[in-house]
């Protein structure tokens, strides 16, 4: 199975996922807006909805703002966070904003969309569901600097906005932060050394008693850990509510990955307990195990079938997804394959480059005919290079060297699940996790309803990779790759062409 190397936040490539602003949310559901329309672009707002969410809710919030230098980053760095606090009753939004890459701004343009997106909240509140005295603010490294600044920084408001509505939110949680410019000639570099911007950019010099009450989290090898210092600092000489949790020996950004994606979560969830925006017992976001053990009778998988979502098992099927150059085929084959007492079947993943193949793969496939959850019983690889093959990394196969096979897709998937795909110790250790169902996504080859996204990784390699399924047509979305053309071919009859 193809698990691609590319980060979650890199990868967006003319996919986009919306529900229609007059359909109410189903659960775990989002619903993506435009906030704000400006000369360089029209800037987005994805909203994670709780569920049982209605209308006339009056419900905590939350915003949440990427990080990237105030020069790169994408909405969905947050997304884990984000739909973590819907879960648990919260209505969550990740805003896009202008950035040096994309639109040529400074960070004084960073900090003025960031104040548009909580005063888009706010005057929304009422078809939202949500609160308008309880909105909090959230992001990390820039995106924690913007959102200190919403709270924090005086004017910088968006010209032609009412504002008479507020832009300030009341809640902070900010994961390794910039909270200071002023006297930093790195960043004030990023300003042109406007002196005047920089003092008026640099939250902690803005602190008051009154502030809205605030949660730091910082990687004690940061270099930014002492501007939490500092912060910290002058919070407690003001009798101002902060909090700081930190990670002995962590880099920038350690609150990315496991296990501290987990605990800076679970921190997250107890602060906003603590300060009423959440009920109960603080939860971790979801649990960190990965099922890796599924009690199926083998009598029951057979090798055609349809799930929900995955690639229908149905010989001649096929799926064609394009991207940079590259594009991807799938394809299901008339073959059949015996692996681990099952005859599985076979589809053909062909990756190529410039017309050039760089990687195929035979991956092994059974649904159960009872529960319609598709298993993963391994895969033989060719990786090519100059039109050669020069190696067969990942391959294993169920059953031999300790192998055993893994799930491919639940029959009945729930925002939440997550499962081993392949469970070959040291050569294959995919898993994926379910974030969203429901979301309406566009490609070159239509649009989707009902669709369902993924985030996979490997306890093996570094990287996650995002994936989104379309109901009752498979893969549509496989990082840079997105769907261009469906292809459905009579042919032989299932069970031909057995490779034995």
């Amino acid at each position: 199975m193809r698990l691609a190397g590319w980060l979650l936040l890199g990868v967006a490539l003319g996919l986009g996922y919306s529900t229609k602003a007059d359909e109410p949310p189903r659960e775990s559901a989002t619903k993506s807006f435009v906030y704000k329309k400006t000369k360089q672009a029209d800037l987005e707002i994805v909203v994670h909805y709780p569920p049982g969410w209605k209308e006339a809710d009056k419900r905590p919030a939350i915003v949440f703002f990427f990080g990237g230098g105030w020069t790169g980053g994408r909405i969905q760095q947050f997304e884990p966070q984000a739909a973590h606090l819907a879960s648990r009753g919260m209505v969550a939004a990740r805003a896009d904003y202008r950035v040096k890459s994309r639109h040529g701004v400074t960070p004084k343009e960073c900090v003025e969309d960031a104040k548009s997106a909580v005063r888009w909240m706010r005057q929304n509140a009422a078809k939202l569901g949500i609160n308008p005295c309880q909105i909090g603010a959230a992001g990390g490294s820039a995106g924690g600097h913007i959102a200190a600044c919403t709270a924090l920084t005086p004017g910088l408001e968006a010209e032609g906005e009412d504002t008479k509505v507020s832009s300030k939110p009341y809640a902070l949680v900010l994961f390794n932060p910039v909270l200071r410019f002023d006297g930093i000639p790195q960043l004030m570099e990023r300003i042109g050394n406007d002196e005047a911007l920089g003092k008026a950019i640099s939250p902690t010099l803005h602190l008051r008693r009154s502030s809205p009450p605030t949660l730091l989290l910082y990687g004690t090898a940061d270099r930014l850990m002492v501007q939490g210092e500092e912060f910290m600092k002058k919070s407690k000489e003001l009798g101002h509510r902060a909090e700081v949790f930190t990670a002995d020996g962590q880099p920038h950004s350690f609150f990315n990955r496991p296990p501290w994606l987990e605990r800076t979560t679970q921190r997250m969830d107890e602060f906003l307990v603590s300060i009423g925006y959440l009920e109960g017992k603080a939860e971790t976001a979801r649990s960190s195990k990965w099922t890796s053990s599924f009690a199926v009778d083998k009598a029951n998988l057979t090798n055609v079938g349809e799930n929900p979502y995955f690639i229908p098992l149905e010989p001649g099927y096929r799926l064609i997804l394009k991207g940079d150059g590259a594009a991807l085929t799938v394809t299901v084959t008339h073959k059949t394959k015996l692996v681990d007492g099952v005859q599985t079947r076979v589809v053909e993943e062909r990756e190529e480059k410039d017309g050039q193949p760089s990687e195929i793969s035979q991956d092994y496939f059974a649904i159960d005919k009872t529960t319609n959850a598709v298993y993963y019983f391994g895969e033989d690889v060719d990786v090519y290079r100059d039109g050669k093959v020069v190696g067969h990394p990942g391959a294993w196969l169920s059953g031999v060297n300790g192998a055993k096979f893994g799930m491919m897709m639940p029959g009945k998937p729930k925002v939440g699940d997550k499962f081993q795909q392949e469970v070959a110790p040291k050569v294959a250790m995919d898993h994926c996790e379910i974030v969203a169902i429901g979301e309406e996504c566009e490609t070159p080859a239509g649009r989707f309803k009902n669709c369902l996204r993924t985030r996979e990784g490997s306890a093996i390699e570094k990287g996650t990779s995002v994936k989104v399924y379309a109901s009752g047509v498979g893969l549509i979305k496989d990082d840079e790759f997105v769907l261009a053309k469906i292809e459905k071919k009579a042919g032989k009859k299932a069970g031909e062409g057995k490779e034995k």
